[in-house]
């Protein structure tokens, strides 16, 4: 059988997400046994070190927000008082 050419996609967003995507399989498997664990086996893996990296940054965030430094940035404190009165709400009425 003749392969016809393919064309492929060498850009850094492609070569990233094969890479993203072959982080997701479990090539230890053989794909005719079990082939969605082959495909999808170390998806979860990703799911929960992406989740709990994001929960880090949630908290370094509240910190931040929380901690009374003196600070000059108008940025910081508006986004400050935001978190605050977001804060405020929430535990008014939930």
């Amino acid at each position: 059988m003749k392969r016809e050419n393919v064309d492929v996609c060498l850009s850094k967003e492609c070569i990233k997400l094969d890479k993203q995507i072959k982080s997701y399989m479990n090539e230890s498997l053989n794909p005719c046994i079990d082939f969605y664990q082959f495909a999808c086996g170390n998806y979860n893996d990703d799911l929960n070190f992406n989740y709990n990296l994001e929960m880090e940054i949630k908290l370094q965030i509240q910190k931040l927000l929380l901690n009374n430094l003196f600070t000059t940035s108008k940025a910081v404190k508006q986004t400050k008082m935001f978190y605050e009165a977001c804060s405020n709400f929430d535990a008014e009425f939930f």
